[in-house]
């Protein structure tokens, strides 16, 4: 058993720290700078996609021992168009971020959205 868990983490791929930094916010970016930037390009987004924010949250972070989950909560409302539009531009972003969750419910002709989403920060 501990010969074929060896070769296996041979096998896998192997992240370098120069990727990883890339793909992640620095160990020393703050908590609610990390989140204000994601609001901030997440409110520009959602409205060019004819999307109104209603409101905002800054839930507590996810840490781990070496990545850490940095996440916000935006209330929108608009039309099932414009979330699908933002959601596909979600995926442009330089670094990933990931949707952990989505609702959605119908308000008069609108819809009302809540987006649960996660950015990155690398803790090692």
């Amino acid at each position: 058993l501990e010969r074929r868990l060896k070769q296996r983490a041979e096998q896998s791929p192997k992240w370098d720290n120069e990727a990883l930094a890339r793909l992640s916010y620095p160990k020393d970016a703050p908590d609610p700078v990390i989140q204000s930037d994601l609001v901030r390009r997440l409110i520009e987004l959602a409205e060019t996609k004819g999307l109104t924010v209603l409101n905002f949250e800054f839930p507590d972070v996810a840490r781990g021992k070496e990545i850490s989950e940095i996440g916000v909560l935006l209330r929108f409302k608009g039309q099932p168009r414009g979330l699908v539009d933002l959601l596909k531009e979600i995926e442009q972003f330089p670094k990933p971020l990931s949707v952990k969750s989505v609702e959605s419910s119908k308000s008069g002709a609108d819809f009302t959205v809540v987006l649960s989403i996660v950015a990155f920060r690398l803790e090692a």
